[in-house]
């Protein structure tokens, strides 16, 4: 019975993440079209979709994708529409290259499969070691560092399970 739940739950979150991808690629696309580049590039398109981003996030309840969980799901949609393309956006002024900002964009993927690890890891450490509950910025804030600690030591360590090539050691004599 448990498997099955974990099944269900697994087909949840891959439905929920196709959407994403389609949603990601349809925008994509509209950013490469002239015509609607002005409109969606525009800075007050990125002020707007900001504040619909807030409200839609304050509405809906408190969603949990790993436990399928999404609240309403227009709101969770529309929240994480407005919040992509408001980042994206905002990003898209930055002319600066911030090199912390980059290498998480980089290694996106290894963050994404390392983050439930890390996460299930320091709740057990809060919870077990010093008795105390991690929760809200804390555990945000710790699952940070320590995602992009494991991932710096894949990267030095096996470089290929997430997809980079190893450095050839140049030994000198």
């Amino acid at each position: 019975m448990a498997g099955a739940i974990v099944n269900v739950l697994f087909l949840k979150r891959v439905l929920i993440a196709t959407a994403f991808l389609a949603f990601g690629y349809t925008f994509e696309r509209l950013r490469e079209n002239g015509r609607i580049k002005k409109i969606i590039c525009h800075p007050c398109t990125c002020v707007l979709t900001a504040i619909m981003w807030f409200a839609s996030a304050a509405i809906n309840i408190k969603p949990d994708l790993a436990g399928g969980i999404l609240g309403n799901p227009f709101l969770y949609y529309a929240s994480s529409a407005f919040g992509s393309i408001s980042i994206i956006l905002a990003f898209g002024y930055v002319k600066w290259k911030i090199s912390p900002l980059l290498w998480v964009g980089k290694n996106s993927l290894a963050f994404f499969f390392t983050h439930p690890f890390v996460r299930h890891g320091i709740i057990a450490i809060g919870e077990k070691i010093f008795c105390i509950s991690v929760e809200g910025l804390l555990l945000a804030a710790l699952m940070i560092v320590a995602d992009a600690v494991f991932v710096w030591c894949i990267e030095k360590t096996v470089p290929e399970i997430i997809g980079q090539k190893r450095k050839k050691r140049v030994v000198k004599e």
